[in-house]
């Protein structure tokens, strides 16, 4: 028994290997492309460029282009997914005076609201009913983040902090 698993564990180094050294060649990227782009593209957030999964809500986004049949906003590019969010929850404090991670919970999501909260909270380090800063650009790029790892799971490491930063810190 013990030998059949050092040869799968073989087996699969040797395949990761080969996969690795062909993703090199120009032939062997466009069919990792085309097989990474089928996977993500069953990831609602991410194949809407909405990787938080905002729901229509009446407001016209910048580069928002529809809304699919589930009610999720679809934006033109991932950076206007991106943007939108952030600029939703800074206004959740200017407009609704909404100031712990449990608020913002409870505001975006209407399921599993204390998973949601606590998940959120133990991302950014602090107790769920804690006050946070909604104008402080850091504490807006964590919520993001975190609410993209609650929404899309495994798919949130598909985008990099930088890119999210970018966006976070452009509104």
């Amino acid at each position: 028994m013990r030998h059949a698993q050092t040869y799968w564990l073989l087996g699969g180094l040797a395949v990761a290997g080969a996969a690795w050294i062909y993703s090199r060649t120009q032939s062997g990227q466009s069919i990792l492309a085309d097989l990474v782009g089928r996977v993500v593209s069953t990831v609602r957030g991410i194949r809407n460029n909405n990787p938080t999964n905002m729901k229509d809500a009446g407001i016209q986004w910048d580069g928002m282009t529809g809304v699919d049949p589930d009610g999720f906003l679809q934006f033109a590019t991932m950076a206007d997914g991106l943007r939108a969010p952030a600029k939703n929850l800074r206004n959740y404090g200017r407009l609704d005076g909404i100031s712990t991670v449990d608020g913002v919970a409870r505001r975006w999501s209407k399921t599993d609201q204390d998973a949601y909260s606590a998940n959120l909270a133990t991302w950014l380090g602090v107790d769920p009913h804690d006050s946070i800063d909604l104008e402080d650009y850091a504490t807006l790029a964590a919520l993001v983040r975190g609410i993209i790892r609650q929404e899309d799971g495994g798919a949130a490491e598909l985008l990099v902090d930088s890119q999210i930063d970018a966006e976070v810190y452009s509104i």
